[in-house]
């Protein structure tokens, strides 16, 4: 079975805020997500599918 994550934990994984979560959601962007009743879930291999994919290139000191 897959692993399902919250916004919250989705949150503290890739340092953006709820919010801009919940944004992306309303504007059809960046993490696929599902809805179980009234609660959003995230799958946690797309989470790091996800955060693989837009690593920064390069770190700027």
């Amino acid at each position: 079975m897959t692993k399902l994550l919250t916004p919250a934990q989705v949150s503290e994984l890739t340092g953006f805020k709820e919010t801009t979560l919940a944004n992306w959601r309303s504007q059809g962007k960046q993490l696929p997500y599902c809805k179980i009743g009234h609660s959003v879930r995230y799958r946690a291999s797309d989470v790091e599918e996800w955060i693989r994919k837009n690593k920064p290139k390069k770190v700027y000191k």
